[in-house]
């Protein structure tokens, strides 16, 4: 198992909250959501946390190869996004413990 830093900023801070962890194995994702924290303003959270994640997502990438245009991988994620979310069928899963 390969595991992220925790980043420095919230190690010690007592309002942080770790949100979710994410993890593919053979092919498949596997996740665990801290959810129920945001009220009836949930799915907006989520939706702006989907949107951090791929800014950040974006940095990395272009930090890491800096001949890459932060656009054109926004755009390409946007593309992934939308085609993901049309391709799921149902909203299936379990609640951990």
């Amino acid at each position: 198992m390969h595991y992220l830093e925790i980043p420095v900023e919230v190690l010690d801070r007592p309002d942080a909250r770790e949100l979710m962890r994410f993890w593919v194995c053979d092919g498949e994702d596997y996740v665990a959501l801290m959810t129920d924290l945001f009220g009836d303003n949930e799915p907006e959270v989520w939706g702006s946390v989907a949107a951090d994640m791929l800014k950040h997502a974006i940095i990395a990438m272009s930090l890491s190869d800096p001949t890459r245009e932060t656009t054109e991988i926004r755009d390409r994620m946007v593309a992934a996004f939308h085609e993901r979310m049309a391709s799921h069928g149902s909203y299936k899963g379990r609640l951990g413990q």
